[in-house]
């Protein structure tokens, strides 16, 4: 199962059907029609593809014959730019590794190869610590230098876990110079992060708040 498959689907009768009906409505059924994103993701069942995970923007599927993710989202500006500064910051272990371009599935939706991550076990101190860092950046107007100044004081466990993670404080601070309007906010909670091996890796953190909505 390779990527060439999932571009032939757009060969399908169904893709160019829907494409011109899709201006009509969205998301998975509306009025009872099914949308050209419901036949996406039957045509994925169908090829085997199984879920590894979904949230409110995006599904993740992979194969038993590949050894990659296939991550769909919707049109989301702030996750393409994410996408960006991941591939040109591809040595960097706390970010996601991408394969090629996002593909598109629909009018709002975009697909593309990622790297097979595990999830972060629910009690490895990460998780305590991001939310620590999250709620930091909301009810401080201080420096994040000043967090771990702050942590080793107040809390050594997650003081600790920072010691451990090189550069992951460096790059949540380039992450929140990503957002460049009041629409964009930061997205940083446990079901955003994943793991490879030991490093502690950042897959979704920011969002265009409008898309919640939508």
């Amino acid at each position: 199962m390779r990527l060439y498959e999932l571009e032939t689907y757009r060969n399908k009768p169904e893709y160019n059907e829907f494409m011109n009906k899709s201006k009509e409505y969205h998301g998975v059924v509306f009025n009872g029609k099914r949308s050209l994103m419901q036949h996406f993701l039957d045509y994925l069942k169908e090829k085997g593809y199984v879920p590894l995970g979904s949230g409110a923007f995006a599904a993740v599927f992979t194969h038993p014959n590949i050894n990659y993710a296939i991550k769909i989202f919707r049109n989301d500006p702030s996750y393409l730019k994410f996408i960006n500064y991941c591939d040109k910051n591809k040595g960097n272990p706390h970010l996601p590794k991408f394969r090629g371009k996002p593909m598109t599935v629909d009018k709002e939706h975009y697909c593309i190869r990622m790297e097979l991550l595990n999830k972060i076990p629910p009690n490895l101190s990460a998780v305590r610590s991001i939310d620590e860092f999250d709620m930091y950046l909301k009810w401080y107007k201080k420096p994040i230098k000043d967090f771990l100044k702050k942590m080793k004081k107040e809390n050594p466990i997650i003081f600790n876990f920072f010691q451990s993670q090189p550069g992951l404080l460096e790059t949540l601070e380039d992450i929140i110079k990503l957002i460049s309007s009041k629409e964009e906010t930061l997205d940083l909670h446990s079901d955003n992060l994943m793991m490879r091996g030991k490093d502690v890796v950042i897959t979704d953190p920011i969002c265009d708040g409008n898309k919640i909505y939508d």
